[in-house]
This record gives C-alpha cells, structure tokens and sequence, in this order.
C-alpha cells in the first residue's frame, strides 16, 4: 500500500472515530434510521428541522439552512 493511501485511510478511520464518539455524546442512534436522528437533532436545537428535496449542483451532497425558529436540511431532488 503506497504512502498517500495509507495516510487516507489514517485520516478516514479518525475522522470516523471523531464522529461516532460526538454521536454518541448527543445520544444520536444512526442504527434507528436518520428520521430518528433528525428528531433528535431538532430535540437538542430545540426547533424544528424540515428536510427538502431542490436540484443542487452534481458535486452537493446536500446544505443545512440554521433559521431562529427552524432548521432546514435541502437534500439534492
């Protein structure tokens, strides 16, 4: 395995450490399914958090919109 995979897979193997110990520190449970950890997320913000579908550009994976009275998460659609 060249260097540069090596420190890739280093660096993805953290990040995902990092991840699931915040997960776990905000009592979010991904193995409920994401409505589950939206509804947690929107406990803890303490407003709602609608989710919409709008064509985005190819390489967006999505965009969260933070309001005063609710939360918007635009999934591509």
């Amino acid at each position: 395995m060249d260097v540069l995979l090596l420190r890739e897979a280093t660096a993805l193997w953290s990040t995902r450490r990092r991840v699931v110990r915040a997960a776990k520190r905000l009592g979010l449970r991904p193995d409920l399914g994401l409505q589950a950890v939206v509804a947690q997320v929107a406990q803890l913000r303490g407003q709602p958090i609608d989710i919409v579908t709008e064509p985005l550009p190819r390489a967006t994976t999505g965009l969260c919109c933070f309001g005063e009275r609710r939360d918007t998460i635009v999934v591509p659609g």
